[in-house]
């Protein structure tokens, strides 16, 4: 396959994401690397590449990255990506410009807003950038469910655990709550860690017949080890670096490198193992709804209890003249 095809572009169609005539799934990894904000920047193309070669190695074809530097060249990072068959979400977010989940309408401004804008700008010129996510964890408890309202004016300008039977109460609930939906839905990050190490047999049931009826994939929580120990690789370099807290039992293989000592994983193999089972699944266009179905697609889900409280959307904040000359300038 050529560089020019590895991504072609995708398109939605009711709740599906689309790849020619193709269902697209996603099939996925967090990918943030400890104390870099930016992991796809031009300034890390030697890194990104033998990195590239692992997800290749796993089968995924999406990288969730939590955000970027909107004033970094991406150019030859998302390059490498769209050769290796891969595309990125991203946040509008950055590290200096987001919405507060603790004051919301008082983070929704001009500022912010310009810096989204540029973010978007920024990643709209990849075909293989898969979406671009107007928050991230921002809605936690009943506390932060002020931040819909303002989510919802951001848009208007521009825990799953082990399990071995996909009946399990919690997906049931997931199914039945977003069965209605009308927009493509993935889990941004997944697979609980209960163990030494991680079976992500939730994998398993995502993309099983019943659930990818409403679910397009997901993203394991995540590619490079940080200090909560959900990764799926880790890396000891030559100086500087503590040693590891994996035992023998949770490391699969040792490689040495130009970087340091990297570690394979447990995880990483078991979700190797995972995805290379459910295999290039697929799911023919529905030919015809219900007129339930219809009904939920058009209203969306239910909205109750307090989702109704205070969800007043707050005026456009933007002044797009200003807005205008500072992506320009």
């Amino acid at each position: 396959m050529s560089a020019g095809i590895a991504c072609p572009s995708m398109h939605i169609c009711g709740r599906f994401f689309w790849k020619g005539d193709d269902r697209f799934f996603v099939r996925g990894v967090a990918y943030q690397v400890h104390s870099i904000l930016d992991p796809i920047s031009d300034d890390r193309l030697a890194e990104l590449r033998e990195d590239i070669l692992l997800f290749k190695e796993l089968g995924l074809n999406t990288l969730f990255v939590y955000s970027i530097n909107n004033t970094k060249d991406h150019t030859q990072a998302m390059k490498l990506l769209e050769e290796a068959g891969i595309y990125v979400l991203t946040a509008v977010s950055t590290a200096l410009n987001s919405i507060n989940r603790l004051a919301p309408t008082k983070s929704y401004n001009p500022e912010t807003m310009t810096s989204f804008f540029k973010t978007i700008d920024v990643m709209a010129s990849f075909p293989n950038t898969l979406g671009i996510l107007a928050g991230n964890e921002l809605i936690t408890n009943d506390a932060t469910l002020p931040v819909a309202a303002v989510l919802k004016a951001v848009c208007k300008n521009y825990d799953l655990k082990e399990l071995s039977d996909v009946t399990r109460l919690v997906y049931d609930d997931l199914l039945h709550r977003f069965s209605g939906t009308s927009i493509p839905i993935f889990l941004s990050e997944y697979g609980n860690k209960s163990k030494k190490f991680r079976l992500l047999h939730e994998t398993t049931a995502l993309y099983s017949s019943l659930m990818s009826h409403i679910f397009s994939g997901g993203c394991v929580y995540e590619f490079w080890q940080n200090a909560n120990g959900y990764g799926l690789v880790e890396m000891l370099k030559h100086q500087g670096d503590k040693q590891t807290t994996h035992t023998e039992s949770t490391i699969y293989e040792r490689q040495e490198t130009d970087r340091g000592t990297l570690l394979i994983l447990r995880d990483f193999v078991n979700y190797k193992a995972r995805l290379a089972e459910v295999g290039n699944i697929g799911v023919e266009i529905e030919e015809e709804s219900t007129e339930t179905e219809k009904e939920q697609r058009k209203t969306g889900a239910e909205v109750t209890g307090l989702w109704q409280a205070n969800l007043h959307v707050p005026e456009g904040c933007v002044d797009w003249v200003s807005s205008r000359e500072l992506m320009e300038g």
